[in-house]
């Protein structure tokens, strides 16, 4: 499956619907090899109301131009990341497990 795929997809949690997989999360673990290092899925971010993703705007010190950091911030109040680990299934929906935590979606 391609990260594409799961892009905006509705996600539902063990209490009903929690948004829209907006963005993921990657972690770079270990040395680069010939072309780049080893990339690893660390969880998706959930967006109560939006499908769109933040370019960018989601790291804590981008803050200019100020009247889009202010326009993402107040878009992606809401927003958290769901571990990897807390994904029950994906199919047209994404299955959130029971008892999953909401991490901070901010960088």
């Amino acid at each position: 499956m391609f990260l594409s795929d799961v892009l905006r997809r509705p996600v539902v949690g063990p209490d009903g619907a929690l948004g829209f997989v907006a963005d993921c999360r990657l972690a770079i673990d270990g040395s680069p090899g010939p072309l780049m290092a080893e990339a690893r899925l660390v969880g998706l971010i959930v967006a109560p109301r939006n499908r769109q993703g933040f370019l960018g705007y989601e790291r804590t010190a981008v803050s200019s131009p100020a009247p889009l950091a202010q326009w993402y911030e107040r878009r992606q109040r809401g927003s958290f990341l769901v571990l990897w680990e807390d994904i029950e299934s994906i199919d047209d929906v994404v299955h959130v497990r029971p008892g999953y935590a909401r991490w901070s979606s901010a960088l």
